[in-house]
């Protein structure tokens, strides 16, 4: 309740009070399968987790579609991420509980380890999931929703590839990777690949959208969506970096080291808030410029660590990319 008003009062939009409750209701569901999400992972069945997210991006789209034209406006996507979230934890318990019963165990030395890796990768993903939103919360707050609306369209184009696609790699790459975590050669030989396909996606569709982005935006989006054009072509360049920099959490994880990616997210969200801070005194495209200015000096600061975690050499992480 107290988070609910602090946002409330934030943005100054009472309406989304309610919204926030209902939306809430994803994170009380969510876990009772996520743990068989894992368990999945780990044994590389893929093609089952798959299935499952074809099915509930159906059940969502069905959910919101026909919520939408019953009148219930922005309560329809809720309705259809709530739908997505059930039918999801429905689906995994089905498939996980046949295989792993879980029972009644506890013992101290077994947890020896697991916690303190387990709090970094939680710590972690909520500093990389606030980092990733800063400029949506401090456009929302100081530009309002307008403006928001253009960046966000704008950045959900230009981050297509790290949604639909680099996950489809990633989700791979850590079960595979755990599995040989003392063998560099091998670590080396699979994070190169893993570079070069994302490189050979994302890089030609980054350069594509930044020509056509005036015809995709007014074609596709209509001419009262032009603002969003420029900052979409500053955002290529952004999702140009990101992609590549998408697998270095699996490498971290894999090695046992989510202390790095912590400590690493920390530091990069606080330079996001300040730099997104400043930028947005120029509208939505400084935000973007803001955000773009930071790319390279990460890229040679993170890009580093994680080589000579895996005894990489700069120049033949360069040739993967080349």
């Amino acid at each position: 309740c107290a988070s609910n008003q602090l946002v409330v009062r934030f943005y100054h939009e009472p309406r989304l009070s309610d919204l926030l409750y209902l939306t809430a209701l994803v994170f009380l569901i969510t876990p009772f399968g996520q743990q068989f999400q894992i368990l999945l992972q780990k044994e590389l069945q893929f093609n089952r987790l798959a299935k499952i997210d074809i099915i509930t991006a159906l059940i969502s789209s069905i959910i919101a579609i026909g919520s939408g034209f019953a009148g219930l406006g922005v309560y329809s996507l809720i309705f259809g991420q709530l739908a997505a979230t059930a039918a999801r934890v429905v689906l995994l318990c089905s498939i996980g509980l046949k295989r792993w019963r879980p029972s009644f165990h506890f013992a101290k030395q077994d947890l020896k380890g697991y916690i303190s890796f387990g709090l970094y990768q939680m710590g972690e993903r909520t500093v990389n999931y606030l980092s990733a939103n800063i400029d949506y919360i401090l456009i929302g707050r100081f530009l309002g929703p307008a403006a928001l609306a253009f960046y966000t369209i704008a950045y959900q184009i230009t981050i297509f590839p790290l949604t639909k696609i680099n996950p489809v790699i990633t989700k791979v790459m850590f079960p595979i990777f755990s599995k040989i975590q003392n063998d560099n050669n091998t670590l080396r030989t699979g994070y190169s690949k893993v570079i070069n396909y994302i490189s050979l996606i994302s890089f030609p569709m980054m350069a594509g959208m930044f020509v056509v982005a005036p015809e995709f935006i007014t074609l596709f989006l209509g001419e009262k969506w032009t603002p969003s054009i420029t900052v979409l072509q500053i955002l290529c360049a952004v999702g140009a970096f990101k992609s590549i920099g998408n697998p270095i959490g699996s490498v971290l994880l894999a090695k046992g080291r989510a202390d790095i990616g912590f400590y690493w997210n920390i530091f990069a969200m606080i330079l996001v808030g300040i730099t997104v801070s400043i930028g947005v005194n120029w509208g939505i495209n400084g935000v973007a410029f803001a955000i773009l200015g930071l790319q390279l000096p990460f890229f040679l600061i993170i890009q580093p660590i994680v080589n000579r975690l895996i005894e990489m050499k700069f120049v033949e992480y360069l040739k993967s990319l080349k």
